[in-house]
């Protein structure tokens, strides 16, 4: 190709990357599926929210390789640009399996070679890359480590189509990488899977319930994180998701644990109402809302999304009695009675406490001192309450008398001791909302329907 026809044909694919969509400056956070905070790398300054903020103001990501435009958009620089059309104008991607391995041969392993013939098209595939060295004595030929997850080295391909740029976080279920989708030039997150049989069987469930949510919110109005599409990869299940922005708990850190104003919190708990009223229509119960659980669409709006339905299930076949992370574990979990949609609203009313005293309400070690916690607030639960309950004997006697202990620090927490009023800051409405929420007979909580009728809410 002559060096006129070079130019016309980086001049066209300027103008394709230009007239396509841009995306809001991101940044990077760890989530974490325990009880344990998450590890936040921030990779730009953030303006203190001070507590009469109604709305969310981040600044942008800062890089040598971009700039902000007045839409607070990230641009590619010219050079980046230019590097980049080059780049594709040279690979000419996609390319058939025989193709790329005509090409690019001396960069695939053996078993990629093998491998590659089962993909229709090759989007991506990355130069000098480091590669595990195919082993049928190592874990998964070689490709997973000895917890079962994928191995991923740096700028690495998932299914010859998506660059791995990070990992997002870990958990018990795998790992979350940022990651671009060279087929649609859109940035993703992708969840890839252990290789482990338990997490591939709720994997399953994850992607049905992810799928039937999605496909009945056909205009995205819900609230709930989009699952764009899911395969398999060396024996992982991957599902390719939007990418949103920051997760509620690093809003909190990032304004110093002071809480956040009346409005916005009132904002968000409007919207996660909505998103648990319609998967209570479709029948699923979230199990595991949390701050961290919650993220914001964009860096600088006040919009949320619910993501992460890894311990999700239906109604009709609650796989675990053990659930919830436990800041935010229902009464009926811990103390082993059966559970339904009710157990997403004792969370709610958690979460909401902490949005709006920057701290967790219940904070135990270990489960003992969470149910002790919630005693000395709540006060002891109704006999009733306690009467079909498998595990009521670990924390109380036969005559249902709390069994107390001290924690690490020496420390007893007796029931009945700090009331919600003190612990809860906000008006009297906003208490009301919360103490409903957290009814210890799951039969009388507060519904999503009953709550979006609250007198908090409701002005």
């Amino acid at each position: 190709m002559d060096q006129a026809a070079t130019r016309t044909r980086l001049n066209r694919l300027n103008k394709i990357y230009l007239s396509s969509p841009r995306l809001p400056a991101l940044h990077t956070i760890r989530h974490h599926s325990t009880t344990k905070r998450p590890v936040v790398q921030r990779q730009a300054s953030v303006r203190t929210l001070t507590r009469n903020q109604s709305t969310i103001s981040l600044a942008p990501l800062p890089s040598h390789r971009a700039r902000e435009d007045r839409e607070g958009t990230i641009r590619m620089s010219a050079s980046s640009l230019l590097k980049t059309t080059e780049n594709q104008a040279k690979s000419e991607f996609p390319v058939t399996p025989k193709t790329a391995v005509q090409q690019y041969g001396q960069t695939l392993t053996d078993y990629e070679k093998q491998e590659i013939a089962d993909f229709q098209l090759i989007y991506y595939l990355p130069k000098g890359d480091l590669k595990a060295v195919s082993d049928p004595n190592l874990p998964n030929m070689g490709f997973d480590d000895d917890r079962g997850d994928l191995i991923i080295a740096p700028s690495t391909h998932i299914a010859y189509r998506f660059q791995v740029q990070t990992t997002l976080g870990k958990g018990s279920f795998g790992q979350v990488l940022r990651c671009f989708d060279h087929k649609r030039k859109e940035e993703i997150a992708l969840k890839v899977l252990r290789n482990k049989k338990r997490f591939q069987q709720q994997g399953a469930v994850e992607v049905r319930v992810l799928e039937m949510l999605r496909d009945a919110d056909w205009e995205d109005t819900m609230g709930i994180v989009r699952l764009k599409s899911h395969f398999r990869f060396r024996r992982h299940i991957c599902m390719v998701f939007e990418l949103l922005s920051w997760n509620l708990y690093d809003l909190l850190r990032s304004n110093g644990y002071l809480g956040l104003s009346a409005l916005l919190v009132k904002r968000i708990t409007t919207q996660l109402l909505v998103s648990l009223k319609y998967i209570r229509e479709k029948q699923v119960i979230h199990c595991d809302l949390k701050p961290e659980n919650v993220l914001l669409r964009a860096n600088n709006r006040s919009l949320i999304k619910l993501i992460d339905f890894g311990s999700a299930c239906f109604l009709e076949n609650r796989l675990y009695t053990y659930i919830q992370s436990r800041f935010y574990r229902s009464p009926e979990i811990i103390l082993g009675a059966a559970y339904g949609f009710p157990i997403d609203m004792w969370s709610l009313g958690c979460l909401v406490a902490e949005l709006l005293s920057g701290r967790p309400l219940f904070h135990g070690e270990d489960e003992q001192e969470q149910l002790q916690s919630i005693m000395e607030v709540l006060g002891v639960p109704p006999e009733a309450v306690l009467r079909n309950c498998s595990r009521r004997l670990f924390f109380f006697s036969e005559e249902n008398e709390p069994k107390l202990k001290a924690n690490s620090r020496g420390k007893v927490k007796n029931p009945g001791t700090k009331p919600l009023e003190e612990v809860v800051d906000g008006e009297t409405p906003v208490v009301d909302f919360v103490r409903r929420c957290l009814d210890w007979d799951p039969r009388t909580r507060l519904t999503p329907e009953d709550g979006l009728r609250q007198s908090w809410l409701a002005k």
